[in-house]
């Protein structure tokens, strides 16, 4: 089953009132990013530092927070659409969705 017909199939539910559904509109994709430092500059930006020196500035709402399976270094989830923009180094091995409302992790299959 996929993702579409996943949703499709809660959003016929009718347990699903009062019910806060992550719909895809709702949910961004992000990947695990290993940093030498993620520091916030602005109550709006982080700078990030990867290992390979590439540096960016993220926006505060496009970074969901570590990435605690990760035990060599720190790493945090950061939408990719940003990196892919600022052109930072990561790696799409290891991807996972979340809520733009509420910065949960959505459950994976």
């Amino acid at each position: 089953m996929t993702i579409s017909q996943e949703l499709w199939f809660v959003n016929q539910s009718p347990l699903r009132k009062g019910l806060i559904i992550m719909t895809k509109s709702n949910l961004v994709k992000c990947c695990s990013v290993r940093v030498e430092y993620l520091t916030q500059i602005t109550e709006k930006a982080y700078k990030v530092r990867c290992f390979d020196g590439s540096e960016g500035i993220v926006p505060v709402s496009q970074v969901f927070g570590q990435d605690y399976e990760v035990g060599k270094s720190d790493a945090y989830w950061i939408a990719e659409w940003v990196l892919r923009e600022k052109k930072l180094q990561y790696s799409s091995k290891k991807t996972a969705w979340f809520d733009k409302s509420t910065g949960e992790r959505a459950p994976s299959k």
